[in-house]
């Protein structure tokens, strides 16, 4: 009986780009079909309301700027607290359609109807144009984590990740939004590819990193991979030249953040202690505000909120809304959208139970996969070393157990399972040849 042997050199009957462009096309199509099928997320109209930043970037930057002396106003509120890009990316996209701002940010203490009443419910146009930026960037999406799959395993991993990816009742959901996942989603995935890719440019890596850290700061995890990939080198390399590359990594992604958030160019020595002050007061009031309406919600320990994010990952149902404020407003759009059946892929006990098994295995066979081929394994370490941070850095960073916060694992499990899926075709592949020979 011959061993069971790994394979990465398995080859699907097609794999050209011509049948992974029309894939991509044809997913995307349908991804666009249901964007406003969505249900609306209050935090929508937020992104929408300051996406006014995108115009005053460049007409009047000065305003932007965090004055010390002055009373910190809604506007700069958010410039402390939030992450600068999706701001961006949604006034980008509202100045093509021609279309303004909201004029009023969304009242979490107020009424659907109050809200609506002063303005703070946005228009169909308007909601369009700020999850007209996940469209733009899900077919790269789609193509990126097909290349990772392929990277780190086949071109069958590579199918398996990308139709995992596409078919995620997570991703669909929670990146057809004008929220800050689907930009942290394509910037992960890209800030992955390119450490993946070209390790002789690690310093590339900074540049998508500060990317996908300023649309959601939950992605500065995946530095902790870029840095293992800058000083895992070629042994001509010395660590002197080593340090000094990850200090221009470092260097890169400091500029890019710092340009990216007018409020720091003033006088960033009190900014930055001024936003941290800010956004911690801002978590413990929600953390707060969640512990009196859902004690049972309260997660004060890292071991919890990984048992959290797991169930999150996994098991739990969609969560259209992450506390429930306005259930009978959304009630009509969940049930519609719930209503297809390919909304829900992936979700419930048994078919979480598959998927986590399917995770797993690809996690080991990937691991055995670089023991006993040195060609893979530094990507396979480099994805684990990467899939590790991004989940302890989520269990300790966030007090929150709002599933969307558990976006930036979905790729991983994508991956991990895609490896299982294209061994599993490689076994009943050689199956199938074995029974049809004479």
């Amino acid at each position: 009986m011959k061993r069971f042997q790994l394979t990465s050199a398995f080859q699907p009957p097609l794999t050209g780009k011509l049948l992974r462009s029309l894939v991509i096309l044809l997913l995307s199509l349908a991804y666009f079909s249901g964007l406003m099928s969505v249900p609306f997320h209050p935090d929508e109209s937020t992104n929408l309301f300051m996406a006014a930043d995108f115009e005053a970037l460049f007409h009047h930057p000065a305003s932007l700027v965090y004055q010390p002396d002055q009373p910190v106003d809604l506007r700069t509120h958010y410039r402390l607290v939030d992450p600068p890009l999706t701001r961006y990316l949604v006034g980008f996209s509202q100045a093509i359609l021609g279309l303004s701002p909201l004029p009023a940010d969304w009242d979490w203490s107020a009424s659907w109807q109050q809200n609506a009443a002063r303005g703070a419910l946005p228009s169909h146009a308007l909601l369009f144009s700020g999850r007209l930026v996940a469209i733009i960037l899900f077919p790269f999406s789609l193509l990126l984590i097909f290349w990772l799959g392929r990277k780190i395993h086949s071109p069958a991993a590579g199918w398996g990740a990308l139709l995992l990816f596409a078919s995620s009742s997570l991703i669909l959901l929670h990146t057809r939004r004008a929220m800050a996942e689907p930009g942290l989603v394509f910037f992960s995935l890209l800030s992955l590819w390119i450490i993946l890719r070209h390790p002789g440019q690690s310093w590339l890596s900074a540049i998508p990193l500060a990317l996908a850290f300023n649309a959601k700061y939950s992605a500065i995890p995946l530095v902790l991979a870029a840095g293992v990939n800058i000083l895992w080198r070629a042994r001509a390399q010395t660590w002197r030249e080593r340090l000094e590359n990850l200090g221009f990594f470092i260097l890169i992604f400091a500029l890019l953040t710092f340009a990216l958030n007018p409020f720091l160019w003033g006088d960033p020595l009190r900014a930055i202690p001024a936003a941290l002050q800010e956004r911690q007061s801002l978590v413990a009031g929600q953390v707060a505000a969640l512990t009196a309406i859902r004690p049972d919600l309260a997660l004060p320990g890292w071991w919890d909120r990984m048992q959290v994010n797991l169930v999150q990952l996994y098991f739990a149902p969609l969560a259209i809304q992450d506390i429930g404020n306005y259930s009978l407003e959304l009630k009509a759009m969940t049930t519609h959208y719930l209503a297809n059946p390919l909304h829900s892929l992936w979700r419930g006990m048994a078919a979480g139970a598959i998927l986590l098994a399917l995770t797993s295995a690809g996690l080991l066979l990937s691991l055995l996969q670089s023991l006993r081929n040195p060609q893979r394994r530094r990507e396979n370490l480099l994805l684990l070393v990467a899939g590790i941070a991004q989940w302890i850095g989520l269990s300790a960073l966030l007090s929150l157990p709002f599933q969307r916060y558990v976006l930036p694992l979905v790729p991983f499990v994508c991956l991990w399972s895609g490896v299982t899926l294209a061994q599993l075709f490689f076994v009943i592949q050689r199956l199938l040849t074995k029974k049809a020979a004479p």
